[in-house]
């Protein structure tokens, strides 16, 4: 992903052993962002019967940092994780040659 032209996300399931049970790619956007429903990621953790769940998405501009709509995506996601008792693991930006971690740093 951190080589791409355009930003993509895609998200991790895993139990309760952290072994990876899917990988789906949910959604592939533009230079400076891509659509991420949450609905559609809690859908595809419960189906797998994922207890654990991490998100990943890049950003082609090389930048690692978060955007406000990065913070309330990950927000909402944890909101929902909790509500259906799934760990939210962790959401990465992923940059060619860097990443920024909300596990890393305490946002999560």
């Amino acid at each position: 992903m951190a080589d791409l032209n355009v930003e993509q996300a895609h998200i991790l399931l895993m139990n309760q052993n952290f072994r990876l049970i899917k990988h789906v790619k949910l959604s592939e956007g533009g230079i400076t962002d891509t659509s991420v429903d949450v609905r559609v990621m809690m859908k595809e953790a419960v189906t797998a019967g994922a207890t654990i769940m991490a998100l990943a998405h890049n950003h082609p501009s090389g930048s690692p940092a978060p955007s406000r709509a990065d913070d309330e995506l990950t927000r909402k996601v944890k909101q929902a994780c909790d509500i259906m008792r799934i760990f939210f693991m962790d959401h990465v930006i992923v940059t060619d040659g860097s990443f920024y971690s909300y596990h890393d740093k305490g946002k999560l």
